[in-house]
């Protein structure tokens, strides 16, 4: 190992001397650099090997390149030999090199090393990388589309490219980003090829044995792509979409997005997607800030006949979606435009036209019906409001924020409200709706001042019908209400149902422990029994509950430190084991802070 170390120190001798004689480095600089490579080199060599060890090294060189350069720059020296220079991209080689035979799965390796050859512009190294890391990793689409780029824009080879694309789509026939990539690389071959045929003022013209014609020019490559991509990926208008914007970065590229607009609305006549996508074309084919008001009305009155034939077409609930969301896109950018008041007005009826069109066709959505009940209510039509939203909580019952538009409606009488909560409790499914109604039912009845025998019995009916965290949340509520309204002699009489409930929730010990100790004189006994009860189901698992009961013991009533020393005791028999030395640890941070 010795040996090895010292070979490889002795071959950074040429540099490290001409760094000396250039003045970029003292001689104890030197010493330095050497003793770190050594102790470097002797971690690369320990077994087993780690990656950390290596990226450590190639830093560290990377680092002192970056030092020699800044102080050649700031003295104003230029090596003629450029021994360092090499000498340190060499070292950086052979070290990602040795890497790399040890980690050939690291990716990010890879990836590093690939970034270092392109930031010393070695091109050849590079192709050859490529291909290694192509072998090892055929699944990474990544990869094959780095390497095809090289190709194209560096190598200038678009053959090569297009070769890697092709047999990176064989492996990975799949993959939708390589079919969009190599998709893009055949029209940017096109647009770079008619560029370089305009500058040279030629009609045809060959380059690395590809002859421009006509069927070239006219993107048909690019189009025969499209096919094949949407033959392997067939029946998803998501992925042929996507060649839209694709297609719209390159210029004369109108009769292809024609052909894939024609191919899409033939596969796909029944998607509201397809729709959605044909009555926004425009609006991504043309720069709407260019475009007089005029023009822009035109534009929305042909969108908005274009989404009512769809909806008469397929008259669904999603296809109403899609026209109720470019409605509010529209209406929130003619919000942000204050010359267009009248185009906004406009375009507000249209949302709520087809809002209730598709609440007449029972094909509204949840969403869509909170957004119907909210503008209702921004424009003042609050009795139109209530009678949607008492429609939807019908049909959407597990809607929470439809019941809370229902309860805060003035106009509404206490009798109505009250059934209007009856019937939630009965119709809501999800048990986390449901507790939020028990709460909102009880919140408005102490609100409304209802009676507390009342009240009482509404807490009772909630607490008994829930289980879980649902029925400690509404029982921390029902304590709570308990304290202000009737006081703690009530409260103290929930302790027998509280420690019967197993397991005993905590959240709802530590409420009443919390009340006790804010009494004037805090009941022991009571905090105690809640605290026992608490331990019998937690105590093994639960390192802060021991904590808090010792706590609790230390400081109330003068302190019983003899009863503290009884739980830690208990505590360190009683825990898992896992969990004493933490728990050890915890009370001896406690005490030693307060000391």
């Amino acid at each position: 190992m010795a040996e090895h170390v010292q070979k490889s120190l002795e071959s950074t001798l040429p540099e490290l001397e001409e760094l000396e004689k250039s003045g970029i480095y003292s001689k104890e600089e030197i010493r330095v650099i050497v003793k770190k490579r050594r102790r470097l080199e002797y971690r690369l060599l320990r077994r087993p090997a780690r990656v950390a060890d290596y990226l450590r090294a190639i830093q560290y060189e990377v680092n002192l390149d970056l030092l020699r350069r800044h102080r050649m720059k700031s003295h104003g020296v230029s090596s003629k030999s450029r021994d360092a220079e090499r000498g340190i991209t060499a070292r950086l080689h052979v070290l990602f090199q040795r890497a790399l035979k040890k980690f050939k799965g690291n990716i990010r390796l890879w990836l590093q090393y690939i970034e270092f050859c392109k930031r010393v512009h070695h091109h050849h190294t590079l192709g050859k990388l490529y291909g290694k890391v192509l072998a090892l990793h055929p699944r990474n689409s990544g990869l094959w589309v780095m390497a095809a780029k090289h190709q194209l824009e560096e190598e200038k080879n678009p053959l090569a490219a297009r070769s890697l694309l092709q047999r990176a789509i064989r492996i990975n026939d799949q993959c939708k980003e390589l079919w969009l990539e190599y998709f893009k690389m055949e029209l940017l071959h096109v647009d770079q090829m008619v560029k370089r045929q305009t500058v040279l003022g030629l009609d045809t013209t060959a380059s690395d044995e590809i002859t421009i014609s006509d069927d070239f020019i006219a993107n048909k490559t690019a189009m025969a792509v499209y096919k094949a991509a949407t033959s392997a990926i067939a029946g998803d208008i998501q992925f042929d979409l996507t060649f839209l914007p694709v297609s719209r970065m390159f210029v004369n590229t109108e009769e292809l997005q024609k052909q894939i607009w024609a191919r899409i609305q033939g596969d796909f006549p029944d998607e509201p997607i397809m729709w959605d996508a044909v009555a926004r074309r425009p609006w991504n084919e043309v720069d709407v800030s260019l475009l007089t008001e005029d023009q822009v009305m035109q534009l929305e009155n042909a969108t908005h006949m274009l989404y009512t034939e769809a909806i008469s077409k397929l008259p669904s609930a999603d296809m109403y979606e899609k026209m109720i969301g470019w409605c509010l896109e529209r209406l929130q950018q003619l919000g942000e435009v204050t010359q267009s008041a009248s185009r906004r007005s406009l375009m507000l009826q249209r949302l709520l036209d087809v809002l209730q069109l598709a609440v007449d066709n029972k094909c509204i959505t949840m969403s869509s019906y909170k957004l119907y009940v909210t503008l209702l209510l921004d424009i003042g039509k609050t009795s139109q409001a209530l009678h949607v939203a008492e429609a939807a909580s019908w049909q959407h019952p597990d809607c929470m924020e439809l019941w809370q538009i229902r309860m805060s409606s003035p106009m509404a009488t206490s009798e109505e409200k009250v059934k209007w909560m009856e019937s939630a409790i009965e119709k809501v499914s999800n048990e986390l709706v449901q507790v939020e109604v028990w709460l909102l039912y009880l919140q408005w009845s102490i609100s409304n001042q209802r009676g507390l025998t009342d009240i009482r019995k509404l807490f009772e009916r909630a607490v008994s019908s829930m289980t879980g965290h649902a029925r400690v949340k509404v029982l921390v509520t029902y304590i709570d209400w308990l304290l202000v309204a009737v006081g703690i002699g009530e409260v103290r009489q929930q302790y027998p149902r509280i420690i019967s409930d197993r397991p005993v929730a905590l959240d709802v010990c530590y409420k009443c422990v919390d009340i006790e100790e804010t009494q004037d004189t805090p009941d022991m006994t009571n905090i105690r029994q809640l605290y026992e009860s608490a331990l019998s189901d937690h105590g093994h698992s639960d390192i802060r509950l021991w904590l808090n009961y010792m706590k609790c013991e230390a400081t109330q009533l003068g302190g019983d430190l003899s009863a503290v020393g009884k739980l830690y005791w208990r505590a360190t028999n009683t825990l898992s084991p896992d969990l004493v030395s933490d728990f050890i640890t915890e009370h001896t941070l406690h005490y030693s802070s307060i000391s």
